[in-house]
């Protein structure tokens, strides 16, 4: 009889066994992956502690508190105002050199079409005051859009496009100026340019840099074509203080000194 039930008996002692020995490994992996979570959130508290020592902010939280809001003056109120003011006309558009898809300003040498003139003044005129108000806030040398970083990567870039489609018209108020002949309007327009150019320049996020130093490149893009060979007045010269070199620089550099 005691021969007959040994292997029945053995096979419950067996599977408790088992049951234990998984176990001890299952605490064992929970005790390593804890140990490894442990280390790797002490190694990110220590960087983050260097980051707030080095004088940077290390949250979302204190991203919207590092990058405040200007004590005086603060130029984005106005360039709101002025994005507000753009009138869009899509069929005006299609005419404009720099706006219009695949239209370009005639090659050197060449007269402006009739046709082109008289859209770029209606197109000018429609814009008048978006264009006011743009001059009006490259006065101000302070700018802080109103971003909330607080909400992280669900933030919204409102007033991206409407930067956009104002350094496009004062791109062509620039260009139309030079290939008039009126190197002072020419000059304020490139100086508001360089200062919109500016003014997401030092934003924290790497989108509104690039957008920043496409909007600059755009410029040199667009102007260089009509760009004269330093024969401005010293009157007209920017910034004021500095004389342009007594040789003109390499063409790509000519427009890129006023950013």
């Amino acid at each position: 009889m005691s021969s007959a039930s040994g292997p029945s008996e053995a096979t419950p002692r067996r599977r408790g066994r088992w049951w234990k020995i998984t176990l001890a490994v299952l605490v064992v992996l929970a005790t390593v992956w804890g140990g490894w979570r442990a280390i790797l959130y002490l190694r990110v508290q220590s960087e983050l502690s260097r980051i707030r020592a080095e004088g940077y902010p290390a949250t979302a939280v204190e991203l919207e508190a590092w990058y405040a809001y200007p004590k005086g003056p603060n130029a984005a109120d106005i360039y709101l105002k002025a994005f507000d003011a753009l009138v869009k006309d899509e069929e005006l558009e299609k005419k404009l050199p720099g706006i219009g898809v695949y239209v370009q300003w005639p090659t050197s040498g060449e007269s402006v079409p009739a046709d082109m003139v008289a859209a770029i003044h209606r197109y000018l005129e429609l814009n008048k005051q978006s264009l006011q108000l743009l001059h009006e806030a490259a006065t101000i040398p302070e700018c802080r859009y109103p971003l909330d970083f607080t909400q992280g990567a669900d933030g919204k870039l409102t007033h991206v496009g409407g930067y956009r489609r104002a350094t496009r018209l004062l791109d062509l108020e620039a260009s139309w100026a030079i290939r008039r002949g009126d190197a002072e309007q020419f000059v304020a327009s490139l100086q508001t340019l360089g200062a919109l150019a500016r003014s997401i320049r030092n934003e924290p996020l790497p989108l509104s840099y690039e957008i920043s130093v496409g909007a600059r490149l755009s410029a040199v893009e667009t102007l260089e074509p009509g760009f004269p060979s330093w024969t401005l007045a010293n009157e007209h010269r920017w910034p004021p203080a500095h004389s342009l070199p007594s040789a003109p620089p390499p063409p790509q550099q000519r427009l890129l000194f006023i950013f």
